[in-house]
């Protein structure tokens, strides 16, 4: 369900995700689905341990590591993620490598974005959870107007 505060920050964040994702020729659609799964579209959302606790923490909209930004070669400060822009940014670049080695595959996609792992050695919640979530939000967003 999509409350009053989610549309709103869907309609603030939306454009941004749109361009980077679009500009990368993936789906803008996903960046929707993974910013709301990931954070509800809050810039400023941080989660210390960073999924597994090596990482460095979790940042933004797309809760990208600074481990995974720096293997994108992003080369600012941590707190840069929290920008909705650098953030988007990223995360379009990290779905854009992962839309192509899984031939645009998304519950592929989808699961390589929150484990890291191919979508065969992903945890359990992952495809239990994580992955129907980012397919139900695509499909939403798909429909809109």
């Amino acid at each position: 369900m999509r409350t009053p505060l989610l549309r709103l920050r869907e309609n603030k964040y939306g454009p941004i995700i749109r361009a980077e994702f679009e500009h990368r020729m993936v789906p803008y659609t996903w960046g929707m689905a993974f910013a709301r799964q990931e954070s509800a579209f809050r810039p400023q959302s941080f989660n210390s341990m960073g999924g597994d606790g090596r990482r460095g923490g979790a940042f933004g909209m797309f809760q990208l590591t600074l481990l995974t930004a720096r293997t994108l070669r992003f080369s600012g400060q941590p707190t840069e993620l929290l920008n909705p822009q650098v953030n988007a940014m990223w995360a379009a670049t990290l779905v854009s490598d992962l839309y192509a080695r899984y031939a645009g595959k998304l519950t592929d996609v989808a699961a390589a974005y929150n484990s890291g792992k191919p979508f065969a050695k992903a945890p359990n919640v992952t495809r239990a959870i994580y992955v129907p979530n980012i397919v139900r939000y695509v499909a939403e967003y798909g429909s809109l107007p």
